[in-house]
């Protein structure tokens, strides 16, 4: 006896009517079932598509939210001067900014600053504004970061105060040297009205450990070192 006959004599059909219909019956549930299968995969593909892998906004692995609510605006602040060439600093923090920009959704908006001795606004924007994280958006920016270069001193001051102008509710800070001993004060009057969180990290290096951590707890962020 086939599976069919065992799953009929388990349900206790036996009028050949009852036993046609229920077959019937069984075969339409069947079909509803994988109909649903299949529509739950699509909507999964179409979230990976949509908003990368829609796992948590984080740069490394510090999330950008406020509270427990993600944010909707997130600003990166990356060192790229001469000091960024030793080992691989430059292209670690590079392929995580990367990683952490195909991870958002379209519904987030973001910026992305550059800096050595001059601050560089992605897309080399004359007026930069906070942007949404769409595909093509996030295509674009990740192309203009794969072409640049380290080189020169270390000045962030610019490229913090542009950050702080479009606003947003969170900003990530990564430098490997020490930053000017003005930098925290200067950042903690910019953003006394608006009060965006501010998360600092120090990849490779701890020469400005100290301002970096004052930066962080002046503004509501995180210090993380970065081997």
């Amino acid at each position: 006896m086939g599976v069919g006959g065992n799953l009929l004599e388990l349900f206790g059909v036996k009028s050949p009517l009852t036993a046609v219909l229920f077959r019937e019956r069984s075969m339409r549930f069947g079909a509803a079932v994988l109909m649903l299968l299949s529509a739950a995969a699509c909507l999964s593909l179409s979230a990976v598509a949509i908003g990368g892998d829609k796992q948590e906004t984080a740069f490394f692995s510090i999330p950008a939210g406020i509270g427990s609510k993600p944010a909707d605006t997130v600003v990166f602040v990356v060192d790229m001067s001469g000091s960024m060439n030793d080992g691989t600093r430059f292209e670690r923090a590079s392929k995580e900014l990367v990683r952490c920009l195909n991870s958002m959704p379209p519904t987030q908006k973001f910026f992305v600053f550059f800096f050595n001795a001059i601050t560089y606004p992605m897309l080399d924007m004359q007026s930069p504004q906070l942007t949404p994280a769409t595909a093509d958006n996030r295509a674009k920016v990740i192309k203009w970061i794969k072409k640049l270069q380290p080189d020169n001193d270390t000045a962030p001051e610019d490229a913090l105060e542009r950050a702080l102008k479009l606003q947003p509710e969170v900003i990530y800070f990564l430098t490997d040297g020490e930053i000017p001993p003005t930098t925290p004060d200067t950042v903690k009057k910019l953003n006394h009205a608006h009060k965006t969180v501010i998360h600092t990290i120090a990849i490779g290096s701890q020469e400005g450990a100290e301002m970096l951590r004052a930066i962080a707890k002046d503004n509501g962020g995180k210090y993380k070192f970065v081997h």
